[in-house]
């Protein structure tokens, strides 16, 4: 699984993962489109919407987020789950529930 963690991570550099769709069903989003996320190799990541939080790789296609509001330190942290549909160097795709939609979220890469 260092393999995955280091495709996810940018080891040895760093990358940020800018977010080019979400799809939702059959239906395409591309009003977040631009947003960057980077995660760090110590299992913490932010983006540059005001989120961070902590993740793990549950297992080879299964990535954990706690995540929380940077602004709000008391804020609670809450929990997504997502299986990993597709990682290499150049492309992160994710999918995840939400009561009963299926929602999708493509990253290009930019080190």
């Amino acid at each position: 699984m260092s393999d995955r963690i280091a495709l996810l991570t940018g080891q040895p550099d760093s990358v940020h993962w800018v977010l080019d769709v979400i799809q939702v069903r059959n239906t395409v989003d591309t009003s977040a489109k631009g947003t960057l996320k980077v995660y760090r190799p110590d299992g913490t990541f932010i983006d540059n919407l005001g989120f961070t939080g902590y993740w793990t790789l549950y297992s080879r296609d299964s990535l954990i987020e706690s995540t929380r509001s940077s602004v709000n330190p008391d804020a609670p942290y809450f929990t997504n789950h997502f299986h990993i549909d597709y990682l290499d160097k150049g492309q992160l795709q994710l999918t995840y529930k939400d009561a009963d939609k299926k929602i999708r979220l493509v990253y290009d890469a930019n080190k």
